[in-house]
């Protein structure tokens, strides 16, 4: 019997993917290898390779004028400020080699308080300090400078300049080259001029018979002042007289530069005779604006003349204008003289003071005794 022929099964392959037939399984497996080998790197970096250390802040003032003398050890403490436990603000996205600052330094900043009064000196000094920290030198430097300028008045003879505005009036008669009264009254004038702050106005008047403002000329009883000559005429050395209205004195600024030309101009006056009080200080007060002290300084007595009326006289025109007068006995022993000026001054509410012999100075007020 004839077998049928067998035949063999026709195998068909399966159909293929498109993103088989491109290689997609292998690129898929590259992938997931890369994969693997990226996360252990980064495991890595992270566990292997050790975080910075943090840094050192070294804080040291720029300007001022802390003492050189204290404990170095303790000051370096102070100085080097540890950021520990501090979160740290970074501008995001951005590459940079800094940070900015640390909202917050309460561990450090607490240790401020030790610094005391020399290092505090040191943070604000006189505003000067440049270099590191220019930001602390400015702003402190501005604010506490200005504080510690101040410090305490100019004086004059031991008495307290408190005022915008001073007129000076002086004595340079001749009878101030005894016992060199003129030296002391021209060293102590010196002193004053060149003490007060710049933001005072100050004048100087000087008088024996005549009165001047350094600077004028003065010839045969005759005062040159701003182009202008004011005559003056006497009965006799203690009363002399002049037309008026009386010569008007301005206003110095008192800056460096007319501290200097002051101070030059008191160093070469020369003395004149004549003692008079009475003008000199009345000019002083119609200055304009009215100064708020008076400095008057004399070493005469005036002969026959009513101190007591004088004296009234200048008070109530002080009063109005609410000028204090404050007087220096420059060694008069006559007690006319002393009672007038020491009534001049406590009466206009000023201070009234004593200078002796070889410049000792006392408190001559009959309210201080």
């Amino acid at each position: 019997m004839e077998q049928p022929p067998t035949t063999e099964p026709i195998l068909i392959k399966p159909k293929l993917s498109y993103w088989r037939r491109l290689g997609g399984g292998s690129l898929t497996i590259s992938i997931v290898v890369h994969a693997i080998f990226l996360v252990i790197a980064l495991y890595w970096i992270f566990a292997v390779i050790p975080p910075p250390p943090e840094k050192v802040v070294d804080f040291k003032p720029s300007g001022g004028g802390g003492n050189p003398n204290a404990n170095k050890s303790q000051q370096k403490k102070q100085s080097q400020m540890v950021k520990t436990n501090v979160s740290r603000v970074a501008a995001k996205d951005a590459v940079s080699n800094f940070t900015l600052p640390d909202p917050e330094m309460n561990s450090s900043m607490s240790k401020l308080g030790a610094l005391g009064a020399g290092g505090m000196q040191g943070l604000g000094g006189s505003g000067s300090g440049g270099g590191q920290g220019s930001g602390i030198g400015t702003g402190f430097g501005s604010g506490m400078g200005d504080g510690m300028a101040k410090g305490a008045p100019p004086v004059f003879f031991g008495l307290e300049m408190r005022a915008q505005r001073v007129a000076y009036v002086i004595d340079l008669s001749i009878s101030m080259r005894a016992d060199g009264r003129d030296i002391l009254m021209k060293e102590e004038l010196t002193r004053s001029v060149k003490a007060l702050p710049d933001k005072t106005k100050f004048a100087v008047i000087f008088f024996s018979g005549p009165a001047w403002v350094p600077g004028d000329e003065v010839v045969n009883n005759v005062v040159t002042h701003k182009g202008k000559e004011h005559k003056w005429s006497s009965k006799s050395s203690w009363e002399w007289t002049t037309e008026k209205p009386y010569m008007k004195v301005d206003w110095l600024d008192a800056s460096d530069t007319e501290k200097k030309k002051m101070v030059s101009l008191i160093k070469n006056q020369e003395l004149i005779g004549g003692t008079d009080w009475e003008a000199p200080i009345e000019i002083a007060m119609e200055m304009q604006p009215p100064p708020e002290q008076i400095f008057f300084m004399t070493d005469g007595a005036m002969e026959n003349r009513d101190m007591d009326r004088l004296v009234r006289g200048l008070v109530a025109k002080a009063k109005t204008k609410n000028i204090k007068i404050n007087t220096v006995n420059m060694m008069v022993p006559q007690k006319d003289a002393v009672d007038a000026m020491d009534d001049l001054a406590t009466k206009t509410g000023g201070k009234f003071t004593i200078v002796e012999k070889g410049g000792k100075i006392r408190k001559g007020s009959k309210s201080a005794n």
